[in-house]
Parts: C-alpha cells; sequence; structure tokens
C-alpha cells in the first residue's frame, strides 16, 4: 500500500464517521500500522490530534496499560501506579468489558486473543469499578477526565 492511498482511505473513514453524526476525538493505531506517516497526515488534514504519535506522547507525563497484566495482580499494580503518579497528564489504557453474548461472541475460550476479548476487559472492568481504587483515586487527590479533556490540555 502507498502512503496516498492509505491517506485516501483513512480520510474517507473519517467522512464515514462524521457522515453518521459523529466527531472523531482522537486517531490511534490500535493495533499497530502499516504506514505510521499516514496517520499524522491524516490528523493534521482532518484536525484531529493523533494519539501514538511522538509529540502527542512526548506531552504526556507517563503512559501504561493496565490490560494485560494478570487479573489476580492488577489491583495491587494499580494502587502502586497511582501512588507513584506526580503531577502532570497520565494515561492509562485499559479495555474494561462486560460479561454477555456479545463479549463472548468475539473469541472462545482457549484461543490466542482469548485474554484479550474476555479475561483482561473482565479483570479491567472488575478493578477499575473496585470501591478501594474509587476510594485512593479521592484520597490522592487525582482527577480522572475523558481523553479528549487530557488531550486538550496538553496540546492548547
Amino acid at each position: 500500500m502507498q502512503l496516498d492511498d492509505a491517506v485516501r482511505e483513512l480520510l474517507a473513514q473519517i467522512g464515514l464517521f462524521r457522515s453518521a453524526g459523529l466527531r472523531p476525538d482522537y486517531l490511534d493505531l490500535h493495533m499497530g500500522a502499516t504506514l505510521p506517516a499516514a496517520y499524522a497526515e491524516v490528523s493534521a488534514q482532518a484536525g484531529v490530534p493523533f494519539l501514538y504519535s511522538t509529540a502527542t506522547f512526548g506531552k504526556l507525563t507517563s503512559y501504561s496499560d493496565l490490560s494485560p497484566r494478570e487479573a489476580t495482580g492488577k489491583k495491587a499494580w494499580l494502587a502502586g501506579y497511582l501512588r507513584g503518579l506526580g503531577p502532570g497528564v497520565h494515561l492509562l489504557v485499559t479495555h474494561p468489558g462486560v460479561p454477555g453474548s456479545e463479549l463472548e461472541s468475539l473469541t472462545a475460550p482457549g484461543s490466542v486473543p482469548y485474554r484479550w476479548a474476555a479475561e483482561y476487559r473482565l479483570s479491567d472492568l472488575d478493578v477499575l469499578t473496585d470501591p478501594d481504587v474509587r476510594a485512593l483515586i479521592g484520597q490522592l487527590g487525582i482527577r480522572l477526565c475523558s481523553l479528549p479533556e487530557a488531550l486538550a490540555g496538553i496540546t492548547a
């Protein structure tokens, strides 16, 4: 695939998204990219921040992820992570999901992506909604915000 083709395709996807009455808050690679340069170009043309750019990450105080950690240790890891945060804008990527037929339809137990489809999502939700975690966030004075709010704060 050529850069021009990728840019054209990504702009078309943004156009479809917008035609449905939706507004993209950011662009990201999600599971990787063949032509990362296309995202930077599309970000500039569409006026939508590109989350996984060096420029954006350079403005974040920290970036980490919760999902691929063992379910039994997530709560303790998150508590330690939160206690270690200093002032700034921190991004913690999670993939919470609720149990049900939709989640079950993604993969079967024992398949390679099952941990991402079910185990990681359910354990992320459990930890993120845990009353002890919520209390710790309050005790530490951490202000939770949406990704668009955080991006606006670091790109302004």
